[in-house]
């Protein structure tokens, strides 16, 4: 890849450095990387590779903001300021005793300024250490560059993991090119210049219009479709003056993030996004159970979902890890990755589908956590509703689920071979009548009678002024919490 010979050029040429970065417009990424002292280079251009939340966050792929590229890892759903976004370094890669790069790019859309941390996380003599590889003060959507050209991992460490943190609040942040990599290893990434960024400087002020304003009048030679051309016509002309003059003069706010409900003991952390929910509208939240089962167009498991999601609606999938013997494959587990990025919300159905009221606590808890590991693995989340297998629930298994427990309102019967029709026939009769309205809709995704059903009911559903949600869409957008351990069919 050519170099362009515009730009703002960044190096791994600093020591416990911070730089901010002025650019928001990223078009291209220009890397000087030597591939045999790179060690691993995370762009999210291909999802949370290999980054995962640390405590109790949120980590997804998200075309929102990018530094460079189109992606970058969000970082949401922080109860405490260590928590955040964290990778794992490769023994084999990283030694003991021995100095490396690190680098990342990470920026707030929150607060005025927020301070970021790049740490490293490891185990001496079987204890615990956290250590600082650089850090900074990132002003709110600005990037900013943390970066230690020389980190020296102690002798002795093991379980070594690179982590983004805050230093005191819980803004939720975006985090994009992490590298890693031999000590003193070049890195360079090259930004676009800021549109109406006329004289180069790195931003947009007064002195831009005065430079537009010479080389319209020929009394500069110059101009430059990149930073001159607000309009995007592909000219520069008095147009783009003007346009120029009214942002200067009045600068667009930076957009708030959402803000998050506050995490409560005891309280589901639900930061579902109902923004493109009417809640005057009634709505139904469809659940999926025993999946998954696939990826190819056959399967019952995507045409549920394109039948949901090409209405431009979301729906709750409960899936198990180790069903009757199926255990997740790399072809199943695309299935859940898949209906993480189409906005369904994946959620637990227990590691291998007992019927979680015959267990001890110890066993109920190791099948919803070892369900929830590999949910987390796959997803980047880390709080999953949980679907007890035959629905069957006892003071033991609300005890030791550690989130909420859902079943029912309405049943299709799916289980129980009920056909196509008998469940279209249910739920349009509960759609007129108007108790489908805030109902969880028990279905199985394992059925082709099922996928049938949905494909028909979900254009109608729609065509009559109904939304299908997910589970914790539905109960956000009605104002109601959850609790764990608590029993949920319906949000009336």
């Amino acid at each position: 890849m050519a170099k362009k010979t515009l730009g703002i050029v960044l190096a791994f040429c600093m020591t416990l450095t911070a730089l901010p970065l002025s650019g928001s417009r990223v078009e291209e990424n220009v890397h000087a990387l030597d591939s045999a002292a790179c060690m691993f280079h995370s762009t999210f251009e291909s999802g949370t590779e290999q980054w995962s939340a640390r405590g109790s966050s949120s980590v997804t792929a998200t075309q929102k903001k990018a530094f460079a590229g189109s992606q970058s890892l969000y970082v949401s759903g922080r109860a405490s300021a260590w928590n955040g976004a964290g990778y794992t370094l490769s023994s084999t890669q990283f030694t003991a005793g021995q100095a490396y790069s690190f680098g990342v790019t990470v920026m707030q859309n929150s607060i005025a300024s927020e301070d970021f941390k790049l740490s490293l996380q490891c185990e001496i003599d079987g204890e615990a250490q956290y250590l600082s590889v650089a850090q900074g003060s990132a002003q709110k959507g600005q990037w900013l560059m943390l970066a230690n050209e020389s980190f020296l991992i102690p002798q002795g460490a093991e379980n070594l993991l690179l982590y983004v943190e805050t230093l005191e609040n819980l803004t939720s942040f975006y985090l994009d090119e992490a590298v890693g990599g031999s000590e003193g290893m070049a890195y360079a990434v090259q930004a676009n210049p800021l549109l109406g960024d006329v004289n180069r400087d790195g931003s947009i002020t007064v002195a831009d219009v005065y430079t537009m304003r010479e080389i319209l009048s020929v009394q500069r030679q110059g101009g430059d479709l990149q930073t001159d051309d607000m309009d995007a016509n592909g000219r520069i002309d008095a147009v783009d003056l003007t346009l120029l003059k009214r942002y200067v003069m009045n600068p667009p706010e930076v957009e708030e993030e959402p803000d998050l409900p506050e995490r409560v003991e005891g309280t589901w952390y639900n930061t579902a996004d109902i923004s493109w929910i009417d809640p005057a509208k009634p709505m139904v939240a469809l659940s999926f159970d025993d999946g998954p089962v696939g990826i190819a167009a056959t399967d019952t498991s995507i045409r549920i979902q394109n039948a949901i999601a090409d209405a431009g609606f979301h729906a709750t999938f409960f899936y198990c890890v180790n069903l009757w013997g199926k255990v997740l494959n790399s072809t199943t587990e695309q299935e859940i990755i898949r209906a993480h990025e189409l906005g369904f919300e994946v959620a637990n159905h227990t590691y291998s589908h007992p019927d979680l009221s015959t267990l001890s606590a110890a066993e109920v808890q190791s099948q919803i956590n070892d369900c929830a590991r590999e949910l987390t693995r796959l997803t980047g989340r880390t709080d999953f509703l949980i679907r007890p297998p035959y629905l069957a629930v006892n003071q033991t298994v609300q005890a030791n689920a550690g989130a909420p427990l859902i079943t029912c309102a309405v049943d299709s019967l799916d289980w129980n071979q009920a056909t196509a029709q008998q469940m279209i026939d249910s739920l349009t009769q509960k759609m007129n009548d108007g108790s489908l309205d805030n109902a969880i809709v028990l279905m199985h995704e394992t059925n082709a009678s099922t996928a049938q059903a949905v494909e028909y009911l979900v254009p109608v559903l729609k065509a009559n002024g109904w939304q299908v949600v997910t589970i914790s869409e539905m109960f956000r957008a009605n104002g109601k919490d959850m609790y764990d351990g608590q029993i949920y069919r319906s949000a009336n």
